[in-house]
This record gives C-alpha cells, structure tokens and sequence, in this order.
C-alpha cells in the first residue's frame, strides 16, 4: 500500500495499517512538529466519477469532522482530530495513534484474570451515551471503533464508522455496505445496519457481538450462521462460560436479529446492568 502523493503535503507516511474497499489507513508523522508524535491518516475515497456527488461528499465529511472535534474534547478522549484536508479526489482524516485493544479482541474467556465484566459494559455505554447527547443519533459503530487504552485501560471512541458510512452513502449504488467487509466481518453489524438503515438500537448490536467474541474468544465464523448480509450469534454462545445472568440476557436483547425486540435507548440497557 503505497503512500499517496500529494502536493505540498506536510505529514510523512510511515507504515501502512489498514485498507478496506472505502479507505487506505497509515502511520505517519507532522514533519512540521520536532516531537515524534505519531498520527493515523485515513484516506476514504468515492468510488465515483461525478465532480458534483464527489464534492457533495467531501463538505459531509467536512461538517461531520468539525461536529467531532469539539465532541471529543468535551469527552477529554485520548482520540482527536488533528487535522483533515483534501486533494480534490480523496478526503483525509489526521487522527491521534491510540495505542490499545478494540473491544472485539480483548481477552475476557478466562474469569481468573478478566475484569468485572458488568462494569465494563457500563463504561463502554456511557461513553456512546455521551456522543449521542451532541445529536448524534447513532454513531455507526465499527468493531475498531471502541478501544481500551493501553496506558490506563481507559476507552476512547473514534468515530471512524461514521466517515465510512458518509462515503458509502455518497457512493451508492456504486458500493453496496455488504461489500465493505471481508468474509464474515458484515456479521459484526446488524440486518439492518447492512441493508442501510440504521439507529442507536444497530450500535447496541454492534457492541453486543464485539462483547460476545471478546468472552467466547471464538472466531466469528463459529460464533454466527447467516449469510447474504444477515447474520445471527449462536443461541449457546454463554454455554459453559461462568457468566452472570443478567450480563447472558442483556447480550442477547442487544444481539437480537430484530431490531425491535432490541433496547430502544443506553438508558435502558444500563438499567439492566445495574439490577441485583
């Protein structure tokens, strides 16, 4: 994955991290600062030839990175937003390198080691809770967007599902959404999240399969069935796994395949989380 060209660009692009049919992620460094700070730079691109729909796009992503910078310092996150800009055909994001574990790949199967799992879910709630308190209805939540900081097992949130979606909604019908995830990752994300409607109740059910896989440490060929875009975690998933009820319960409401048999708010989910 090559780094891109770009006129007059300031950052230097160090190694590659990621690519997807929507973006192209590195490492790099602002050669304008003497520190050695390191950022990630997200380059998402359209996927069309249309002047007028590309621009459309690129003031969304604009507007959505300007709704998020202050969000995230009110959140006093670990994560900002540096910077972004331009070169007439793509868009880039300059995000802070958050060193740690998305939830989806933390390791919670043992119960010797893990930490207490209720208050965990909690914590991850109340953060979304937070970003939805500034409008935003729902967060278009990707498996990498939550993550346990390294330094002090705190959580961040990144809001890169949200540019995503952004560019795929510009680039329809030219990329479908089940055609973003590789293999079985689409499982990751709800029936209706894939078929392009999606609220707060999608997101719950997105943290819901990433909390499953970080308790079963199963692949999620073997935790879900399904396919063609919809797909469903395996009734037994909690069998033999010392869990508490009310956590089994709670996650399965929040993976239900019907987004109306989901929760309806975080408050509600909480709620849950907090009976004897």
């Amino acid at each position: 994955m090559p780094a891109p060209a770009i006129a007059m660009s300031p950052y230097q692009y160090l190694k590659p991290v990621a690519r997807s049919a929507l973006s192209q992620t590195w490492v790099a460094r602002d050669t304008r600062r003497d520190d050695k700070t390191l950022y990630i730079i997200q380059k998402l691109d359209f996927h069309t030839d249309n002047v007028s729909l590309m621009a459309f796009g690129q003031t969304l992503l604009g507007h959505k990175v300007q709704t998020l910078q202050p969000l995230l310092k009110e959140l006093a996150s670990a994560h900002t937003i540096h910077d972004s800009f331009s070169d007439g055909q793509s868009f880039y994001i300059v995000q802070s390198l958050v060193r740690g574990r998305p939830l989806h790949r933390l390791r919670l199967q043992d119960p010797a080691t893990r930490p207490p799992l209720l208050p965990l879910l909690s914590q991850i709630l109340m953060l979304l809770q937070q970003s939805y308190r500034w409008g935003l209805g729902s967060c278009c939540l990707h498996p990498g967007d939550l993550i346990q900081c390294q330094a002090d097992n705190s959580w961040v949130w990144t809001g890169t599902g949200i540019f995503k979606t952004i560019v795929q909604q510009v680039s329809k019908p030219t990329l479908a959404l089940t055609d973003l995830f590789p293999k079985e990752t689409a499982a990751y994300f709800s029936p209706e999240f894939l078929q392009g409607r999606f609220d707060v109740r999608s997101d719950l059910y997105t943290v819901g399969v990433a909390m499953i896989q970080a308790l079963t440490q199963l692949p999620l060929a073997d935790l879900v069935y399904g396919n063609d875009g919809y797909f469903t975690i395996r009734r037994n998933w909690y069998r033999q796994r010392q869990l508490p009820d009310v956590l089994v319960a709670t996650l399965n409401r929040m993976v239900n395949a019907n987004p109306l048999k989901r929760y309806s708010t975080i408050a509600e989910v909480l709620d849950d989380l907090e009976q004897p």
